[in-house]
């Protein structure tokens, strides 16, 4: 599903391009509201509450983006409002526990090639220890044979002192 759901995101792109990048004046629905849009339609599923807990709904003034060139994004409340809309067209689905995939829950066999049998795969860091992240979002409990059906619903959400809180149900 998910190689499908790539090519469907990036045959969406190519008829709904993304545009301004490296400008003054990009555009958020040009960009990646555009993006978010792309992946709920390629999915045929409401991402939304994923990219809500990212951070994709927000109005932007002028914030500068320096990642791999230097562009000003403006984002409205109408154009994020209308993205959300878009993707809540789609049903809920498990796509949605995207958010939750870690591979520091617990210890998984390291299955890529050449791994000699038994290996186990590591920390990639000391910092965040296998087994140290909760007990639910390792990426092999979204393996075709063992899927969750649960994902997060937002119920509301409160903005206060620059800050957003969501609430969440199921």
């Amino acid at each position: 599903m998910i190689i499908s759901s790539g090519y469907k995101c990036l045959d969406y792109l190519r008829s709904h391009r993304l545009e301004g990048q490296g400008t003054a004046n990009c555009q958020g629905q040009n960009d990646y509201l555009l993006f978010a849009k792309a992946c709920s339609f390629a999915a045929q599923q409401d991402l939304s509450s994923f990219f809500e807990a990212w951070g994709h709904f927000y109005d932007v003034q002028g914030s500068v983006i320096g990642d791999y060139s230097n562009t000003t994004m403006y984002t409205t409340r109408a154009q994020w409002m209308e993205a959300k809309k878009f993707m809540q067209k789609f049903p809920k689905g498990p796509a949605n526990n995207m958010i939750f995939i870690d591979d520091h829950i617990r210890r998984t066999p390291a299955i890529y090639p050449g791994a000699a049998p038994g290996t186990m795969r590591e920390d990639f860091n000391g910092a965040v220890r296998v087994g140290r992240m909760g007990d639910f979002g390792s990426w092999d409990q979204f393996c075709p044979d063992s899927l969750g059906q649960g994902w997060a619903i937002i119920k509301s959400q409160s903005d206060a002192n620059g800050k957003r809180t969501l609430y969440y149900g199921g």
